[in-house]
């Protein structure tokens, strides 16, 4: 069973496909929501179809995709759909752009 955000369970995650149910667990207006909606739970987020008419819960932990594509295992790239490496590379994209620590070059004496 996949965790989800709020304690919802895998048999609700149909419902939270909606546009509507994405605002409500975001917590944003739904005209607001972006392609990728991550959630404070690191490694999870919810991703626009294709259509745009809802999102798929995306569960980098577990490597998981709420889509069709994964479900029914069509169209996967190395057992990924296109969903789980867009969030991947999204979040080795911001762990790259963070800033370094300054180096110390003082003395010790």
């Amino acid at each position: 069973m996949v965790k989800v955000p709020q304690d919802i369970d895998s048999d609700r995650i149909e419902g939270l496909q909606s546009i509507s149910g994405v605002a409500f667990v975001v917590g944003k207006e739904a005209p607001d929501l972006q392609e990728i909606e991550e959630l404070p739970t690191e490694g999870a987020a919810f991703h626009k179809n294709a259509q745009g008419t809802g999102f798929y819960f995306v569960d980098l932990e577990a490597r998981w995709c709420s889509c069709p594509s994964f479900r029914f295992s069509t169209g996967l790239i190395e057992g990924t759909c296109k969903h789980v490496r867009a969030l991947e590379d999204r979040q080795h994209a911001s762990k790259s752009l963070m800033p370094r620590e300054k180096a110390d070059f003082s003395a010790a004496w």
